[in-house]
This record gives structure tokens, C-alpha cells and sequence, in this order.
């Protein structure tokens, strides 16, 4: 298949109101680590993967003017710039990143496997360990050329007082997989990470910290490319769609928020805690949204070769992935930003992610039913 990659510098001026973090304090001071924009080409698809927070459709709209029919993502660090302020810098950076690319003929391969002591459930209860996806793509000499490695862990290893801009995980584990393999291109796109962080594996909110963890992220990354593909391709095989769903809003209850920030609040004054925190956070968030109104959320479809490849405007819970038809890769705060998409089970508590979400509790059922309507079925290379 005919595959490319390009890359363009992202640069934010001091002063750049930072997205990520209601408690941050001021504007960007200074750069920790230079933003880029990547565009892979697949076969026809262009994919701009961006180091900000998020993608709004209006933003894809902006880079699609530079870089026709692209699926836009976010990696989602919160150490990044505030979008919507830099619009035009952001398409702009897309736009010479898709005149950087340079195709040729490679062999795709896909690989799953686990990361082991990056991110686990924030709010508790699970392991730490989580599902990664990655394609890579060889030369007629079996070459490794350029590497896409989906890691679904919110990229928010830097705190709300950090003023400095970078890429957080995500970009930590971009430099360091490509100096450990010594020659491809690499990319790291954020999956279903909207219950998984770094919040319990972290040691600490440092740029130290940082690095430690995408080194050793991009370790078991550099092992897993070392096993045997799960697949192998070179068919053109790309039929992209997209679509944007409607979804009805979440109503609430103004009486069962109170009655639960009071019960958080005396639980917190006990024993601060972080989940604790954030969860208040939500029900300020939750109280804000008034009558209940449609949500948009924008899915995106398309054939590699075998490979089911998804894109979902949202932040899916971990579950998502797997809910979705193997093989199959997903790309999460792509081509639009819905919000949080918890599973069903989860409404079951009152963690932040469920009370800031503006959706139901069936909607992420409605998505992967959506997603998998829209899959084409497979063609014959």
C-alpha cells in the first residue's frame, strides 16, 4: 500500500492560554518540548495527528481546507495550547505537514499487546495495564519505515501549575521510540482512554517523571515490534466515511447534585483524594449544563487491507475498544470533541468523567452499533 509521512513544527508563543486543567493558573511561559503536527498517508486517507487537547469539528473543518478528506486527531496532552486560540497555526502546521509527505510502497503490519505500569483506571479498581494497538510499515527489504502506535492513557503526567508547553506522555513516548529504534518515523495517537491515566503510576508530576514513563512506554513498544505481526498487508484497501450522530442530552437533577456534592465534600474533608476532587469538579460541571440538548458526535469508518480502522469525536472509556469487531484499530478525540463517552456500567458511580459528560448512559452502545454500521465490508484486493 501507498503510504507517507510528514511532519511540521507547531510553535506557541508565550503567553498562549494552555487547555487541559480548570485549575490552571496563567498563560504559557515557555516551552518544555516543541508541539508538532504529523500526517500519515494511507492509501489515500490522510491522517493529521496533532499535539493539542482536542479537535472540534470546526477545527477539522479547518485543517480539511488544507489537507482534503484528512481525519483530524488530537493527542489530547494537557500540556498543549489551547486550541480554538490557535486555529489557523494549527491548520496551518497540518497543511505543511501534508506537503512534507513523501509516499511509497510498504507492507503494512498490525500488532496488539498490553503496556504494563503506564495507566490503569483513575478512579480505581483495575490493573495497571492497558490494550495498545500498533502499525508499522516495512520496505521490500523488511525496513521498518514508520511506526503509528495508538496508546490509550490520558497524556496528564504534568500538573495544573505547569505553564510550560509540550506533548506530556504522548510526546514522551514519541521522542523516545524513535531514538530506541533509530530511524523511523513515529507517531503516537491517543485510543479509549477516557477512564485510563497515569493517576496511580505515576511517581510523580514532574518532566522527569514524564520521560521516565515514555521510555519505558516506548520500551515494551520497541519489544512488541520485535514479536511476530498479528497481520501483514500491502492491498489499498480505503473506503473512509464519516458521520455525525445525534444524540439525545443527559438530563439533571439540580436536588441529587447537591445531595452528592455534600456527601463528596465531607468524604473529601476526611480524607483528600484526588478521585474526590475531580468528582466535585464534576458536579460543577454537571450543574452548569442546564436543560438537557442534543450532543453531536462525529464517527469515522474505513478498510485497511483486513484491518477495521475507527474514529470516534469523543473520549470512549477503555471498554469501547474491545466492544468494537476485531482486528480493529481506534482513534479516539478525532475529527470532533463530544466529551467523555462513558460505558453503561459506569453511570453506576459518580466519578468526574460520568458527571461532566453531557451524554446518556446508552449513548457509547449507540456509537459502537454506528461505528459498525458505517465499517464498509471487505474488498477483494
Amino acid at each position: 500500500m501507498r503510504v507517507g509521512h510528514g511532519c511540521a513544527p507547531l510553535a506557541v508563543p508565550d503567553g498562549t492560554p494552555m487547555g487541559g486543567y480548570a485549575a490552571r493558573q496563567g498563560t504559557s511561559t515557555g516551552v518544555l518540548e516543541p508541539l508538532q503536527v504529523d500526517c500519515i498517508t494511507l492509501a489515500g486517507l490522510p491522517l493529521v495527528v496533532a499535539e493539542v487537547l482536542a479537535i472540534d469539528e470546526s477545527l477539522a473543518a479547518a485543517v480539511r481546507e488544507r489537507v482534503p478528506g484528512a481525519w483530524v486527531c488530537a493527542t489530547h496532552t494537557h500540556a498543549g495550547p489551547e486550541p480554538a486560540g490557535l486555529r489557523e497555526e494549527i491548520a496551518a502546521a497540518a497543511g505543511a505537514a501534508h506537503a512534507a509527505v513523501r509516499e511509497q510502497e510498504l507492507v503494512a503490519h498490525h500488532r496488539s499487546g498490553w503496556l504494563e505500569g503506564i495507566g490503569s483506571p483513575r478512579n480505581g479498581g483495575g490493573a495497571a495495564r492497558v490494550r495498545v494497538d500498533v502499525l508499522s510499515w516495512t520496505g521490500e527489504d523488511g525496513r521498518l519505515v514508520g511506526v503509528l502506535a495508538v496508546v490509550p492513557v490520558h497524556p496528564t503526567v504534568l500538573p495544573a501549575a505547569s505553564t510550560l508547553i509540550g506533548g506530556d506522555l504522548a510526546g514522551a513516548i514519541r521522542s523516545a521510540l524513535r531514538d530506541q529504534l533509530g530511524g523511523p518515523w513515529v507517531v503516537i495517537a491517543t485510543g479509549a482512554a477516557g477512564d485510563i491515566s497515569t493517576r496511580r503510576t505515576r511517581r510523580a508530576q514532574t518532566a522527569q517523571e514524564c520521560r521516565r514513563l515514555g521510555e519505558e512506554a516506548a520500551r515494551q513498544l520497541a519489544t512488541l515490534l520485535r514479536a511476530p505481526a498479528e497481520l501483514s498487508w500491502d492491498a489499498d484497501v480505503v473506503a473512509p466515511v464519516r458521520r455525525r450522530l445525534t444524540l439525545p442530552g443527559r438530563a439533571t437533577v439540580p436536588a441529587e447534585l447537591e445531595t452528592m456534592r455534600a456527601d463528596l465534600a465531607e468524604r473529601f474533608a476526611r480524607a483528600p483524594d484526588r478521585t474526590l476532587e475531580t468528582a466535585l469538579q464534576g458536579i460543577d460541571i454537571a450543574a452548569s449544563r442546564g436543560s438537557p440538548e442534543d450532543v453531536e458526535l462525529v464517527v469515522s469508518a474505513a478498510r485497511l487491507g483486513p484491518l477495521a480502522l475507527f474514529g470516534i469525536g469523543a473520549e470512549p472509556f477503555h471498554s469501547l475498544r474491545d466492544a468494537l469487531p476485531r482486528p480493529a484499530v481506534l482513534l479516539a478525540y478525532a475529527n470532533g470533541h463530544a466529551g467523555y463517552l462513558p460505558d453503561a456500567a459506569a453511570y453506576d458511580a459518580t466519578g468526574y468523567e460520568v458527571l461532566a459528560s453531557p451524554l446518556r448512559a446508552d449513548a457509547a452502545a449507540t456509537a459502537v452499533a454506528a461505528l459498525i454500521d458505517l465499517l464498509p465490508e471487505p474488498t477483494e484486493a
